[in-house]
């Protein structure tokens, strides 16, 4: 079973499809399965909750979207510099940022799999909290690393974490926000 992870629709700021058009496009190219990842921002609790009915309304035997957030996590705050962390499986609001350590733990305990994105945006600094909490470092992003190949230094950070982390899952994500980022890298799963 083939899919994405971190994708944006229309509810996040930077999407550009709709959930509709984005499971059409999918179901046209054969992935199965979605794991969305709306920006928290500038979203709100009514927003959030629309946007987990609607992939529980389009989701079906063919299709699955699987909701979940990217959300805004400050690990340097002398700098501002500021992680973007998935919240994959993730069905419930709590905040648009996650300042503390303790916020981000808050995000954490409601998502199944959380993923820290495109390590690059944020100088790949993983502070003990963020480390604590993540399942997974996106060391492909094709926004960050194009459609090819993973960075060098991503895996590098992989590499590193897994030193106190043994366990830490390498992930792949589109970042997907409209039609021409559709593409690798994509996921493939067994139904088991």
């Amino acid at each position: 079973m083939t899919g994405i992870l971190h994708c944006h629709s229309t509810y996040s700021y930077d999407g550009k499809l709709s959930l509709k058009e984005l499971r059409d496009l999918c179901i046209s190219r054969g992935v199965k399965f979605v794991c969305m990842t709306e920006h928290t921002d500038d979203m709100t609790s009514d927003q959030a909750r629309a946007f987990v009915r609607e992939c529980d309304t389009l989701s079906d035997a063919t299709f699955k979207y699987i909701p979940g957030f990217e959300v805004p996590y400050q690990v340097d705050e002398a700098t501002g510099n500021h992680a973007h962390v998935l919240m994959i499986g993730c069905r419930e609001f709590f905040d648009q940022y996650a300042p503390t350590h303790a916020k981000l733990r808050e995000w954490s305990d409601r998502a199944p799999f959380v993923v820290l994105a495109h390590p690059v945006r944020n100088d790949f600094v993983v502070d003990p909290g963020l480390l604590e909490e993540i399942d997974a470092l996106e060391v492909w992003n094709q926004q960050y690393e194009g459609k090819r190949v993973p960075r060098t230094r991503s895996l590098a950070l992989l590499s590193d974490l897994r030193k106190e982390k043994p366990l830490l899952v390498a992930t792949g994500g589109v970042d997907f926000h409209r039609i021409e980022h559709f593409g690798s890298p994509l996921v493939s799963m067994s139904p088991d």
